[in-house]
């Protein structure tokens, strides 16, 4: 069942993705190996990433046999190849100590990074030499063979792992050395030998520049810690809600900023739960002026009797993720947020119906006389003009989250849809739409509409007083906005 659930959705996911795009799936040791296997077969077993573990819980000793301390986060992309790895990662922010030093007559920072050596490093041919060290002794890591000329730069082929290595080339070596690139230490616990096989008296670090720092990028880590779930119950307990074991949202933001260098991305996530996805990227766009969209996908499963979101009047899990994305918009909104953010913490709840239409909109040509005399309106008794005006924006294409707002125009109600970043004052409307019922929409009305000027008219096509009013509407529109296409439901 779980299988059979899980499949036409990664099938679904897939096709959504941009050919740039990625997937991360949060799953439990229960099923990580079947998901594993069906990523590899939707996505491609070469556009498969990794799978992140992430330390789930620190404390606490339940568990049958072991304690259950971690989860794991499946990393999929759609074409690895389309991915622009310098992307990827995040700027280096830390705060470092700076070191000033003069450097053939200029100055220049650094600071003291890690040594040019890896315990264990599985045996390179040419990675294997001598280093000289200030006193003029050579130094070398651990092993079993050494070179045969004592002098800077000597090398030995490995015969073993016991023959531990540098992580450079000898000629990367000698291309760092010239720029002084290394730090020398005196130490009594270095992890390298001299030339006579004895510990060496000195260690060696690699000074990382100033400019090296500016040019790094922090890449996502397969492990991750810090984000465990008492954080997303403290998160929700910080907005008045409950909810079983809720992700962090700085989860979610922390695995969005390492992909994501496009702040005008959309983020869906179709097990939507709580609305941790949504507080996050709401959060993103508060702390960086971004403008990234959520799609959060959840069906009105109905919440446990016994569970504190229940309790708290709380029926369905998709009553908890609206009231979630609305608190977290309202608290997101009072923290100072980045100046060149647009605060923009709306979101539109649609839910998934039969059409709206009646059957006679589809085959008119199944009409009878009979039929046709009791037919008034090609639009079910039950639904209302947000209901149409829905439909209709997916028909023509339109994007869900635009603009848009109800005016009154002669005392008839016309939705208005408008261009993103329009101005306040005279937007472009890509959509006028009137849905009022019979013997409302004249010809008078018609001249009115079409000096707004809309990309596109929508009419009832019950709504119009006469034949004469219909018939017109066309040529009207054609007179006084010949740009504008006409649509009659």
């Amino acid at each position: 069942d779980w299988l059979s659930m899980m499949y036409p959705r990664l099938l679904l996911a897939h096709r959504f993705l941009r050919d740039d795009g990625v997937i991360f799936i949060s799953i439990g040791d229960n099923e990580q190996a079947n998901l594993k296997r069906m990523c590899d077969e939707v996505f491609g077993e070469d556009n498969f990433i990794t799978t992140i573990t992430r330390i789930a819980k620190s404390g606490g000793n339940k568990g049958d046999l072991y304690k259950p301390k971690k989860d794991y986060i499946l990393f999929a992309c759609k074409n690895k190849s389309a991915i622009n790895k310098e992307d990827y990662g995040l700027n280096d922010t830390r705060e470092y100590r700076w070191l000033l030093e003069e450097f053939k007559g200029k100055e220049r920072k650094y600071f003291k990074g890690e040594m040019p050596y890896r315990e264990k490093l599985d045996a390179r041919p040419n990675q294997r030499y001598y280093i000289q060290t200030p006193d003029g002794s050579l130094m070398i890591p651990k092993g079993n063979v050494f070179p045969e000329k004592k002098e800077d730069g000597a090398i030995v082929l490995p015969l073993s792992n016991e023959d531990n290595c540098w992580t450079w080339s000898v000629a990367r070596y000698l291309e760092e050395k010239e720029k002084g690139r290394f730090i020398f230490r005196k130490s009594e616990n270095s992890p390298f030998l001299d030339e006579y096989g004895k510990k060496s008296n000195w260690t060696i670090y690699k000074k990382i520049f100033e400019e090296d720092v500016q040019n790094r990028k922090v890449i996502l880590s397969d492990v991750l810690s810090g984000f465990e779930n008492s954080l997303g119950t403290k998160e929700m307990d910080s907005l008045s809600l409950s909810f079983s074991y809720p992700k962090s949202s700085k989860l979610i933001e922390h695995l969005i900023k390492h992909v994501s260098q496009n702040n005008d991305d959309i983020i869906l996530d179709f097990f939507a739960g709580s609305g941790t996805t949504a507080h996050a990227v709401m959060g993103l766009n508060a702390a960086d002026g971004g403008n990234r969209k959520f799609i959060c996908v959840q069906i009105p499963e109905v919440c446990d009797e016994k569970s504190p979101a229940f309790l708290a009047g709380y029926k369905t899990i998709t009553e908890v993720s609206k009231e979630r994305i609305r608190r977290a918009g309202e608290k997101i909104l009072a923290d100072s947020p980045h100046p060149d953010w647009n605060k923009d913490i709306g979101f539109r709840v649609l839910a998934v119906d039969s059409t709206n239409m009646k059957n006679v909109y589809y085959s008119p040509a199944d009409l009878t006389q009979g039929v046709l005399k009791n037919t008034i309106d090609n639009f079910k008794d039950n639904r209302l003009h947000e209901d149409l005006l829905f439909q209709v924006m997916l028909e023509l294409g339109l994007d869900l989250s635009l603009p848009m707002h109800s005016t009154d125009i002669e005392g008839r109600r016309v939705f208005c849809v408008n261009e993103k970043d329009q101005p306040t004052q005279n937007p472009v409307n890509v959509m006028m739409a009137c849905f009022e019922r019979l013997g409302t929409i004249n010809t008078e009305f018609c001249k009115t509409l079409a000096r707004q000027k809309p990309a596109r008219a929508v009419f009832r096509d019950g709504g119009f007083k006469d034949d004469c009013a219909q018939t017109n509407v066309v040529q009207i529109f054609k007179t006084i906005s010949p740009n504008t296409t006409v649509k009659v439901l």
